[in-house]
């Protein structure tokens, strides 16, 4: 095959302005979103939705993926299978994970095992704070003896 086989339909000068324009305006509101979350950075105002997009732009420049996945949503759906739902539950699993994300250093079963150290790490926090959980266990067994009697 030649290059002569392949034969590029013309564009017209409307269909090139037109995609130019296209062109320009996605490179604006990708940089203008860009600066924005570096404003937001500077300014101590990051959003939840900013740090994961840094994360995954940081992630695709230095060629470093995780491949297990250590997260305050683990922690706290392991902490609903033992405490009943607070409302000061998830601020509390998110402090023991990031306390055991700055002080692990395991590996094999390192997710798994962070979040058991970090649901113990809840009780611990909730403790300290005057919070009384409810285990989920404990309605459980009550459910047991009056089903008995």
């Amino acid at each position: 095959m030649t290059t002569t086989d392949f034969i590029r339909p013309r564009t017209t000068l409307r269909q090139r302005l037109a995609w130019r324009f296209r062109n320009a305006m996605w490179n604006c509101r990708y940089h203008a979103k860009r600066w924005a979350r570096a404003w937001r950075y500077g300014t101590g105002r990051l959003t939840e939705q900013d740090g994961h997009d840094m994360i995954y732009e940081i992630q695709q420049l230095v060629g470093w993926w995780p491949l297990e996945t250590f997260d305050v949503e683990g922690v706290l759906e392991d902490a609903l299978e033992i405490w009943k739902p607070h409302p000061e539950l998830e601020a509390l699993c998110r402090d023991a994970a990031a306390s055991v994300a700055n002080k692990w250093s395991g590996s094999g079963e390192a997710a798994h095992a962070a979040r058991d150290w970090a649901t113990d790490l809840v009780a611990d926090y909730a403790k300290a704070n005057g919070i009384v959980l409810e285990r989920v266990d404990d309605e459980q067994q009550e459910e047991e003896r009056n089903a008995e009697d």
